[in-house]
């Protein structure tokens, strides 16, 4: 069956029901898990005084993006019940990917800020005087900006280079993940300068920030635990401290790595070998239908869950989350008298 959107004609493509039902939960998942684990940061912090440090905001700003995929979720949800034949769809899509694109690109930001956070913790003596809280919020908005401006840098490329390329060239960034177009290799071919150039800005700068920094912490941290451990005074215990809670974000780091990890191959696979008529062969159609939107999910639901993850291995933050879960505790025990016994938190965290 024919459907005709504007003035041309589409042929609609039918996904098996058991995939789009597979996908459907998933996003469904991601979003509930978001939803509270982010939340639950949130109030972790404003309950607990001492959880307010420059390292801890920049976990929230992270939450924060988090909180954010939850409508970009929402909407790839929404276009797996349709298809790319109805109206709704390139709006949907155009919007949604570019929000996909600008928090991704937020994310990596972060991961790499607080990758040099943990170093300059260890590293510096003066990290508390350097590291302020002002500065820390300054260099939040910075990410921000940063982000939102290499999502909207494909749409500045295309005003710069001519229409053909531009169009070509925001194909390979936007599509919903049902809905993903894959441009032919000729056309490909013309734009694969730019698209390097923006992942390498997006993907390859953050990522071998990382991989540097923790290769240089676990070099410190091999050189020095031993060392610190036998000398136990107060300066060696707190770069003890730090070294443990760098441990702790190589976790989200890594573990949020080896998740985008899988999505870029295929990412690349398209880009590089791209179908060459028109019609996709088997093994295309597998990637683009199947491969690619389940990759794409299972990348999001990391990004809603890292934040989480990190939060779950800090001691500071499970004995809030533990205070917190025994006050709504408390306070379901009393039948119809919901309020809850107030205690102070602050007063019974230790820093990281």
């Amino acid at each position: 069956m024919k459907n005709t959107v504007g003035n041309s004609t589409c042929k609609p493509t039918n996904m098996p029901v058991h995939l789009t039902g597979i996908f459907m939960t998933l996003s469904v998942s991601g979003m509930l898990t978001s939803a509270l684990g982010n939340s639950l940061i949130f109030l972790a912090v404003y309950k607990a005084r001492s959880l307010r440090t420059p390292a801890n905001y920049l976990l929230m700003s992270l939450s924060f993006a988090s909180l954010l995929f939850i409508p970009v979720l929402a909407s790839y949800a929404v276009s797996l019940t349709k298809t790319k034949c109805d109206a709704l769809i390139p709006t949907l899509c155009q919007w949604t990917s570019l929000v996909d694109f600008a928090l991704f690109c937020v994310v990596m930001a972060h991961l790499a800020v607080i990758s040099l956070d943990r170093l300059l913790a260890i590293k510096s003596m003066r990290y508390q005087d350097l590291v302020t809280k002002n500065r820390t919020k300054a260099l939040i908005i910075f990410i921000w900006i940063i982000g939102t401006l290499e999502a909207v840098f494909p749409n500045i490329l295309q005003v710069l280079i001519d229409s053909r390329r531009g169009t070509t060239l925001l194909e390979l960034f936007r599509g919903c993940i049902q809905n993903n177009r894959i441009p032919g290799k000729k056309t490909v071919a013309m734009v694969v300068p730019h698209f390097l150039f923006l992942m390498s800005l997006a993907v390859f700068v953050p990522s071998g920030i990382m991989l540097v920094t923790h290769a240089w912490i676990f070099k410190i941290s091999t050189e020095q635990n031993r060392r610190i451990r036998a000398v136990q005074d107060a300066m060696g215990l707190r770069r003890l401290s730090e070294i443990r809670a760098a441990k702790t974000v190589a976790i989200i780091v890594f573990s949020a790595l080896a998740c985008f990890t899988p999505l870029l191959v295929v990412k690349f696979i398209i880009t590089f070998e791209p179908p060459l008529g028109k019609r996709l062969d088997p093994s295309i159609f597998n990637v683009k239908y199947i491969l690619f939107p389940s990759l794409k999910i299972l990348t999001l639901l990391a990004i809603c869950v890292n934040p989480l993850i990190y939060a779950l291995k800090s001691r500071p933050f499970k004995e809030v989350f533990k205070r917190i879960f025994q006050n709504v505790r408390i306070s379901f025990s009393k039948g119809n008298d919901f309020e809850p016994k107030t205690r102070k938190l602050g007063d019974a965290c230790t820093p990281n």
